[in-house]
């Protein structure tokens, strides 16, 4: 490696200072992952120096830049160039930390992306990247001889960290010389386990409010073994998953465009469908919003529409004129039937008896037996003064509809506690449908 990075530096000048860059940059997650080790540091802390190394690695040329795209070649501006590239970094450095939960996965994963960025460096002359690539895959694969579970020596945070790091730099490389937008995205595809995996764990953490930094028991491998494969398994079936995804990256390199698209659209089939097998949670309820909206196609067009009603409502000026536009976003966008609100009279409460407030009902509409009903609560601050319930037939509503409605009634009824007030029955039309708004009298104070 110090005879290719040294010997030959005057034949490859450019590529000699660009992997220089890299390999530094690489040994600074070393560093930071051995203080790590030894001191515990937060995790705002690494990901500054992470954004600092990526930073200098940007300055010292190694970038997403230009690529050629069906319009004419396409020049990222400096700003958006350093943004993507240090993003590109800063991920697949903290991807193959997280990948790295079980015997044999990242260093297997990056095994098959170093053996497919080898051959992009062949096909596309770049004689340096290649040999740093053998070298690397020579490391890995003796590392993985005593990493293959049951594991006896293991990456951890330095050797994690450093790993994705060098290989987001060398990826870059790679496919520098190859300036079109299929080509650039050979590396995306082929560290796309550890990538993919990373994403899942992020749209997981944010549904539950949890820190994205956050560890749990959520990823690809963990599914894995909870479905009952053995650690041996689950280190194969991510490789043979791994080295799929390295090959498909090679196709980036045809000029035939119907085939890369054709192999693509299946291969997105087959990696969706495995997920579902793992029965993920954030890839279940996808599953389930993709079949409400097959079942219903309206019902996204509803969302947006009931988007916008709110929007109306916050704007709404006056107590009467926001009832008005509550009636309305009812009408418009959803399949509510009936609608009221009933002020709390003792904390803790929540029964029908309590004071009618405000009621809205769908014209011309007969309550049928099936109907049902839910019910959210109004608050003032940390006090819930009212409860808003919403009644129709099954399917009408959904827990987002009526988290929506009641975040935005929330200011109403501060408005409403400043004293009495009335409002007299009216009628909307909307198209051919009319709907009658009525409301009965409060003293609220």
């Amino acid at each position: 490696l110090l005879w290719t990075l040294f010997g030959e530096r005057g034949f490859h000048p450019e590529e000699h200072a660009s992997l220089l860059a890299v390999l530094g940059g690489a040994g600074v997650m070393v560093l930071l992952g051995v203080w790590d080790d030894l001191h515990e540091l937060r995790a705002r802390t690494k990901l500054v120096v992470q954004v600092v190394a990526a930073a200098v690695v940007w300055v010292a040329g190694v970038r997403f830049g230009a690529f050629a795209a069906p319009g004419g070649l396409v020049q990222l501006l400096p700003v958006t160039s350093l943004l993507v590239t240090v993003f590109w970094f800063v991920a697949l450095a903290n991807a193959f930390n997280l990948v790295d939960g079980a015997d044999g996965v990242a260093g297997g994963a990056a095994l098959t992306a170093i053996l497919a960025m080898f051959v992009v460096s062949i096909f596309l002359g770049q004689s340096m990247a290649a040999y740093v690539l053998a070298v690397a895959a020579g490391a890995v694969i003796g590392f993985l001889f005593y990493n293959f579970p049951p594991a006896s020596v293991y990456l951890g945070d330095a050797g994690s960290m450093s790993l994705g790091f060098l290989l987001a730099g060398i990826g870059l490389v790679t496919s520098s010389k190859a300036t079109t937008l299929l080509a650039v995205a050979i590396p995306v595809v082929s560290l796309g386990l550890p990538i993919m995996d990373t994403t899942l764990a992020v749209i997981r953490r944010t549904i539950r409010g949890e820190s994205i930094a956050r560890r749990d028991l959520g990823h690809i491998h963990h599914r894995l073994a909870i479905l009952g494969h053995s650690p041996r398994m689950v280190a194969l079936t991510l490789f043979a998953a791994s080295g799929v995804l390295a090959l498909a990256s090679l196709l980036l390199l045809s000029p035939d465009l119907r085939l890369v698209g054709i192999t693509y659209a299946v291969l997105g089939v087959v990696v969706f469908i495995g997920l579902q097998r793992l029965k993920m949670p954030e890839m279940l309820e996808l599953r389930r919003a993709i079949a409400r909206g097959l079942r219903s196609p309206g019902s996204w067009e509803k969302q947006s529409d009931l988007a916008e009603a709110l929007t109306a409502l916050s704007r709404a000026d006056g107590f009467e004129a926001k009832l008005e536009a509550l009636a309305r976003a009812l009408q418009q966008a959803t399949d509510f039937v009936e609608a009221e609100i009933r002020t709390v009279e003792k904390r803790g409460e929540r029964d029908s008896g309590h004071r009618l407030m405000w009621r809205w009902s769908r014209a011309e509409t007969v309550r049928a037996r099936e109907d049902w009903e839910i019910r959210g609560p109004l608050s003032d601050g940390d006090t819930t003064v009212a409860w808003l319930t919403l009644r129709g037939p099954r399917g009408a509503g959904t827990p987002n509809s009526l988290d929506a409605l009641t975040s935005e009634l929330g200011p109403l009824l501060r408005e409403s506690r400043q004293g009495s007030w009335r409002v007299e029955e009216a009628r909307m039309s909307e198209g051919q449908r009319k709907t009658s708004a009525s409301t009965e009298t409060a003293e609220l104070g």
